[in-house]
């Protein structure tokens, strides 16, 4: 997602284009965004010599590309989901085969889960999913709401359209043995569990429908 955002917001709009409050929707999500932005921007620069020469030389600033390699998934999701272009943002859909909406919201989603996790809160026996992601078309069956294993179906859906052939780099499929190999050890004794923390028993069936699906798009 850096990577496409950055190339063609800069291919549109030129190497500085994250500063231009006129590429966004509302101005005052834009200076929020680059609230955070510049402040991690600046951590990266204290502990980097040649970033700080960047840096500097440029005004205090950094490219599109070096700049949304300094921010954190959060600030490059807010940044996204405010950004005027249809055009750019369209493209950068297109490698996961879904709408900017849908993006959006699931970007969000994974982002809140990433946090709980990185800073070691429970999240698995949390009543409901810290932010709601929209549904998922061609999967109405599940619940987005209050199930922990959502977010899994999220990360196989936009990850199964870019195949790779060392399984080692397919992380879509990497994901898949380690839960089937994580379920194969609780499963069978503790199946109450499982639904308890939201897994239902065909659980399974939706994240192969996710693959298919992402691979389909």
């Amino acid at each position: 997602m850096r990577a496409q955002y950055s190339h063609w917001m800069e291919k549109a709009h030129g190497a500085f284009s994250l500063y231009d409050s006129t590429q966004f929707l509302r101005e005052d999500n834009h200076l929020k965004s680059l609230k955070h932005l510049d402040d991690e921007v600046l951590r990266k620069v204290r502990r980097s010599g040649g970033l700080k020469r960047v840096y500097e030389q440029s005004g205090n600033r950094l490219s599109i590309a070096k700049a949304v390699e300094c921010a954190t998934l959060g600030t490059l999701v807010q940044l996204f989901s405010n950004t005027k272009d249809a055009d750019v943002t369209s493209r950068v859909c297109e490698s996961f085969a879904c709408r900017k909406s849908e993006l959006s919201s699931w970007m969000k989603t994974l982002t809140d889960v990433r946090n709980i996790c990185a800073h070691f809160d429970c999240y698995a026996a949390r009543k409901q999913i810290p932010s709601t992601p929209r549904r998922i078309r061609g999967l109405d069956g599940t619940d987005n709401t209050k199930t922990s294993y959502i977010v899994l179906v999220i990360l196989r859906l936009i990850a199964s359209n870019a195949p790779f052939k060392d399984r080692n780099l397919d992380y879509a499929f990497r994901m898949m043995a380690d839960m089937r190999a994580l379920i194969a050890d609780y499963g069978g004794m503790y199946r109450d569990l499982l639904r308890i923390i939201g897994f239902p028993d065909d659980w399974d069936d939706y994240m192969m429908t996710a693959s298919r699906l992402g691979a389909e798009r």
